[in-house]
């Protein structure tokens, strides 16, 4: 069974996380395998919310410096990124002959009704139709990891909640002091 991470390694591990780190190299600094990590989560309801909230921070603390960094009209750049990263679906430059997602939406949805209108068994339209809606799936599946979207981005969400909520908590001290 692997070793429990001490209390000292979960400050650590927020604390590298805080920084704008990602899981991986926390534990790489740590010595600590992804699978300790994730049975430690699995284990340790704090814990796991203290490593939410830590990667809330740092992308909060971020987000503000873009927005201060937008408030000057000579950065208006700083916007248009956000907009494309946040929102690609709507703001993301597009290659000549990219399908957005609702475009997609709508071929899906109009090969429906023409099966729907032309295929005269009931059972046999139905298949196609779910057939093209598994398919849609996943495209829509791979095109979204493509695209990067998080699939970690809801619980960074509901970290944000929290930060926001105690943004009055005391600054923390880097537990790691500047290495030669």
């Amino acid at each position: 069974m692997p070793t429990r991470l001490s209390e000292i390694e979960k400050s650590q591990f927020c604390a590298i996380i805080r920084l704008g780190c990602d899981r991986a190299t926390a534990c790489m600094r740590l010595g600590v395998t992804p699978a300790q990590l994730r049975i430690e989560l699995a284990q340790d309801e704090a814990f796991a919310k203290n490593v939410r909230r830590s990667a809330a921070e740092i992308e909060l603390e971020h987000m503000r410096n873009l927005r201060k960094a937008g408030e000057d009209p000579k950065n208006w750049r700083v916007s248009q990124w956000w907009l494309e990263r946040r929102a690609p679906q709507r703001y993301a430059a597009r290659t000549f002959g990219a399908v957005s997602a609702e475009q997609l939406d709508a071929l899906f949805d109009q090969l429906a009704e023409i099966i729907a209108e032309h295929v005269p068994h009931v059972d046999l339209a139905t298949a196609i139709v779910e057939r093209l809606e598994r398919q849609r799936a996943s495209w829509e599946q791979a095109v979204g990891a493509a695209a990067g979207d998080d699939p970690c981005a809801s619980e960074v969400d509901e970290a944000a909640g929290e930060v926001r909520e105690s943004d009055d908590d005391p600054p923390r001290d880097d537990p790691f002091p500047h290495e030669p």
